[in-house]
């Protein structure tokens, strides 16, 4: 008969583990906390159907601008987060700016609208 871990201890065996509440906690390949404590911080001032439709009007902006070819990946970036907001996925907003970069988060958080700038001050937030 196989004996189990000792009181008080747990075995697990799987790719991520990600606890959050309280207080987050990542294990694993690829966990990432960090991203769900920060939004748990900031989605009371974040309504995610609001940002949807300013990053989807900052998107059409940008891709008339004739800076923007050299920041193509950051603007599919922009399209995923706005992506995410649609989906109502707060934390994939927040990794999908602070993956476009410095450049998308400056232009994110000067855009104008405090919804945006929200967004960008909480990704900014993020390791990495």
């Amino acid at each position: 008969m196989m004996e189990g871990p000792p009181p008080g201890q747990v075995n697990l065996l799987a790719e991520n583990i990600i606890i959050s509440g309280g207080m987050s906690v990542a294990v694993g390949p690829g966990a990432s906390a960090a991203v769900t404590q920060v939004w748990n911080e900031v989605k009371a001032d974040i309504d995610l159907p609001t940002l949807a439709n300013q990053l989807a009007t900052l998107y059409t902006e940008l891709r008339t601008d004739p800076d923007t070819p050299r920041y193509g990946g950051a603007l599919g970036d922009l399209a995923e987060a706005e992506a995410a907001a649609r989906g109502g996925d707060g934390p994939r907003v927040l990794e999908h700016l602070r993956r476009g970069g410095k450049w998308l988060l400056g232009v994110v958080r000067d855009a104008g609208p405090e919804v945006l700038a929200a967004a960008a001050k909480a990704a900014l937030q993020l390791p990495g």
